[in-house]
């Protein structure tokens, strides 16, 4: 109704500010209205799955998202969130659609920051999958795509696979620019003892 179409945006920003004001129960509470409002908006769903996302509940924003999929099978950003958000929860059925969910977002040819970030989504997800050869391929493009390791987590995992496939200099050179960034993430100490280790002669 025009009623419930005027009244989900606003409960979409109250959940945004509860968000910031870190109180989880009221932006989930929040979000949940506006849905009930409008189940069937993907501009709504897409919207409350980004919320879901930030309140760490990537289970619900997968919901969200599927929903406003099915009006925008097409758009790169959408397919990027469920792919990211069923990354982190996915069985590895789930992780298996999620790669192809990001493999169609990159056929769409998004704009550069989109494509980047997608192409993030994928060589996280290959590497999920155990597929360490492609994920390493995948992180080695996306080194050097404009607006892609943006993060030194990003590079981390760069690191991480090279060491796997034996590739230390490349590891190296991926955990310096990890530590370049000047900030703790997961995994830190790990690269630091790497970047510090002597160079083979």
């Amino acid at each position: 109704s025009p009623e419930a179409r005027g009244l989900a945006g606003p409960s979409l920003q109250a959940a945004a500010v509860a968000i910031r004001r870190k109180d989880p129960v009221a932006a989930a509470a929040a979000i949940d209205r506006a849905v009930a409002m409008r189940a069937e908006s993907p501009r709504i769903r897409m919207l409350a799955g980004d919320l879901r996302l930030a309140l760490g509940a990537p289970r619900e924003a997968v919901t969200d998202y599927r929903v406003a999929l099915r009006a925008w099978p097409r758009d790169p950003r959408l397919l990027n969130q469920l792919a990211a958000s069923l990354a982190l929860v996915g069985t590895r059925a789930e992780l298996e659609e999620a790669l192809r969910l990001a493999e169609a977002g990159l056929r769409q040819q998004p704009h550069y920051l989109i494509r980047a970030t997608l192409l993030d989504t994928r060589a996280d997800l290959l590497l999920r999958l155990g597929r360490s050869s492609d994920a390493l391929t995948a992180y080695r493009e996306l080194s050097t795509t404009v607006g892609g390791m943006t993060a030194p987590e990003s590079w981390h995992r760069l690191g991480g696979v090279a060491m796997k496939a034996g590739d230390r200099p490349l590891a190296r050179r991926a955990y310096e620019e990890a530590l370049d960034y000047g900030r703790d993430y997961p995994g830190r100490e790990q690269a630091a003892a790497v970047v510090a280790a002597p160079v083979a002669g």
